[in-house]
């Protein structure tokens, strides 16, 4: 690009895509008005390549937006990179936001701000046409952008009014010479601002309207259609519904400023709606915090048998002799996911592999290929032209019975499917077991009923990627054995937990009733990969030990862990499907086998691994698990500069209370003798001391944090 111009030429700051270099760009839309600059194959000065859509192309990750008359004049905006990442770990892309509001005319600038918070919000800067407006008058002018920009956006990225601060014209604000504004110099400006607006959002006045529960119900129903403009039932689930996080958190500010909660506004939950489900459950809950009551919700054991008796019913493979091709097409869900991608990267890697359906939560299916290659690329993971050729991104639903496909692709998959691997599920502690049962319980039955609509001599093979959480509530002194869990109350009292064992529930049923091939692969805790030690910093096990670079502490505990390299847990994935290597023939009868996929070795917390985060560079004293959490209290409350206090609460209750001689909880009781014998990984796992993985998963947080390890 450049932007040498004649000198009539009045646009300083567009630059010029010019023949013949223009002919070989492209402008890839990727959001209203914005557009990344992609160098495509044909262009001989192109030294890269980074995607394959367009195939062999770069994509620089620079976002531009077109002169709204003049062709090939671009104006930069920003980098793909610069985003928001709010306290539940979502990213938020605010240049189409920011784009939208800009346009109207009663605008200069508009900054979109949140790192850390739960939403995010804007600061608008008057143009000078409305210099002289009031505040009241100027926000009616501008909200309607606003809501536009909103609606464009995902849901958690969208703005509600209360997070909107008004800036008079003329106020002068950082800027690059390009004339964008400096988004963190914007942030320290306005600092103060930013601030009262959330504290205002979040706690405000402490409402005294006092309600008993069919007051509360009715009171409830009428807010969320004035607040929300959203009509429910007292008993429709609100995650079903659609209700998303932006809504849940100004339903959660107007119960604290409306509804007398007996003193207790400090501790109503910011996921109130999603743990109590419904209306009713909601006003039942509001209505204990100010009495002190506690009435049982709806009994949790039930609605699992009611979802295992509703979700076990099986239509009958109708064996079809249509090919004679011995090559396997896979089904993979949660592609993107930390194991899933590993998951992914094992399949197109063997040679009897020949397309992997990769099902993609994405607004298109070059979006959906975008995803998969920034997952790929992140984690270092490279492929061949051939290897990146098997994988068929989708666009999907896993609620519906066709799993939204059209018509051709649907018979497409049913005439060449052999495996479907079903890794995709929300973790989300904070959902009770009905939250789960549109996208993932009903999910994973339509997958099953999907392999046995396969027209091929024999139903296509199905793998339900569950979790140690299905079993985790099985008393201290029992094993966990490689098979089903006996009791539905053995599941971990959460509803992820419990929708997981539902879901395995539900497959051992497919297997009996239908006589197809089927398997629950228990996955234990996911480490970072073995090979560059790259572990979510998000996740509570990485935010707990960045404590020791935040507090400088970390808690001593009595507890055994057994993590696994999300690498290694593919591989055996992988082989235990039967795609890696052949699935033995004893086992194909074998309906009550669960493979439990845990590393083997086990290591205690205080005795193992504290030692090991010493010798890696980390600087911390060993503390108590109270006053551990007391110092976590007592620090840094910013997100932003100490991410581990946005699970201050979760730590709290977790190991508030807890003697450092408690009795050890142990992560060793997971049998895993046949999971062992079917897969070969499971016997090469590395001791994860010994072998540095432990220093390689610190090395890896230090750049992500940016820190310094000791010597």
């Amino acid at each position: 690009m450049t932007s040498f111009r004649s000198p009539e030429d009045l646009e300083w700051n567009y630059c010029r895509l010019n023949p013949p270099v223009s002919e070989h760009v492209l402008m890839d839309e990727i959001a209203p008005g914005i557009f990344e600059c992609v160098a495509l194959e044909s262009l001989k000065t192109r030294v890269a390549i980074n995607s394959d859509d367009p195939p062999n192309s770069f994509r620089s990750r620079d976002l531009f937006a077109p002169h709204p008359t003049r062709l090939n004049l671009w104006k930069y905006l920003s980098r793909l990179d610069d985003r928001l990442t709010l306290v539940n770990g979502e990213k938020v892309l605010p240049l189409p936001i920011e784009g939208r509001i800009r346009q109207d005319r009663m605008v200069q600038e508009a900054a979109v701000f949140g790192i850390g918070r739960s939403v995010p919000g804007v600061i608008v800067f008057r143009s000078h046409d409305a210099k002289d407006m009031p505040d009241d008058e100027f926000f009616e002018a501008v909200w309607p952008a606003i809501e536009e920009a909103n609606a464009r956006a995902e849901s958690f990225s969208r703005i509600p009014k209360e997070l909107v601060i008004l800036v008079p014209a003329h106020t002068e604000y950082p800027k690059t010479d390009k004339g964008t504004f400096i988004r963190a110099k914007i942030y320290d400006q306005f600092k103060k601002e930013i601030e009262t607006k959330y504290s205002d959002f979040e706690n405000g006045c402490l409402g005294d309207l006092t309600l008993e529960v069919p007051e509360l119900e009715k009171w409830l129903l009428n807010e969320f259609n004035k607040e929300l403009g959203v009509s429910l039932e007292l008993d429709t689930d609100f995650y079903q519904s659609g209700i998303d996080s932006l809504q849940s958190t100004r339903m959660w500010s107007s119960i604290k400023k409306q509804i007398d909660l007996g003193g207790n506004h400090a501790s109503l939950s910011r996921n109130v709606l999603y743990e109590t489900a419904n209306i009713r459950g909601l006003a039942q809950h509001l209505y204990s915090m100010r009495t002190g009551e506690s009435k049982a919700q709806e009994d949790e054991i039930a609605v699992m048998e009611q979802l295992i008796s509703r979700y076990s019913t099986f239509k009958q493979h109708e064996p079809c002799v249509t090919t004679t091709d011995s090559k396997d097409v896979v089904l993979l869900t949660g592609a993107t996911g930390t194991v899933g991608i590993h998951i992914l990267t094992k399949l197109v890697r063997q040679d009897n592999v020949t397309a992997v359906w990769a099902i993609v939560r994405a607004s298109s299916v070059t979006q959906a290929s975008e995803r998969i290659s920034d997952a790929l690329s992140s984690r270092n993971l490279g492929l061949t032209e051939i290897e990146r050729a098997k994988i068929v991104p989708f666009l999907g639903d896993l609620s519906k019975p066709d799993l939204g496909l059209e018509k051709k692709s649907l018979q497409k998959l049913e005439s060449q499917l052999t495996h479907v691997i079903h890794s995709a599920w929300a973790v989300n502690f904070n959902l009770g077991v009905k939250s789960f049962e549109d996208q993932h319980i009903r999910g994973a039955y339509n997958l099953i009923q999907l392999c046995l609509s396969t027209r091929t001599p024999r139903p296509a093979k199905f793998f339900f990627c569950s979790s140690v959480s299905s079993a985790a509530g099985t008393p201290q002194d029992q094993r966990i054995g490689e098979g089903p869990v006996p009791q539905l109350e053995f599941a971990q009292g959460t509803g992820y937990g419990r929708s997981k064992l539902v879901t395995e529930r539900i497959v051992h049923n497919a297997m009996k009733s239908s006589g197809m091939y089927g398997r629950v692969l228990r996955l234990g805790q996911i480490a970072g990969d073995s090979e560059r030690g790259q572990w979510n910093t998000t996740e509570a096990i990485a935010l707990m030990i960045q404590t020791a670079t935040t507090i400088k502490a970390l808690p001593t505990h009595n507890e055994e862990l057994s993590w696994l390299p999300a690498d290694l847990a593919a591989s055996i994935v992988a082989e235990l499907a039967g795609v890696a290597q052949p699935i033995p023939e004893t086992r194909l009868h074998d309906n009550n086998l669960v493979y439990n996929i845990q590393n083997p070795m086990v290591y205690h917390w205080t005795r193992d691994i504290l030692p090991a985060l010493h010798r890696a560079g980390l600087e911390f004293d060993e503390v108590s698990p109270k006053e551990w959490v007391q110092r976590l209290r007592a620090g840094d409350q910013d997100p932003a500069t100490n991410p581990p206090v946005k699970l201050t609460d979760f730590f709290a209750e977790r190991y508030g209370n807890v003697a450092e001689d408690a009795p050890m909880k142990s992560a060793g009781r997971y049998e895993t003798v046949q999971t062992c014998k079917d897969s070969a990984t499971m016997t090469t796992i590395p001791d994860l001391i010994d072998s540095g993985m432990v220093a390689k998963f610190v090395q890896a947080w230090a750049k992500e944090w940016n820190v310094k390890l000791a010597k």
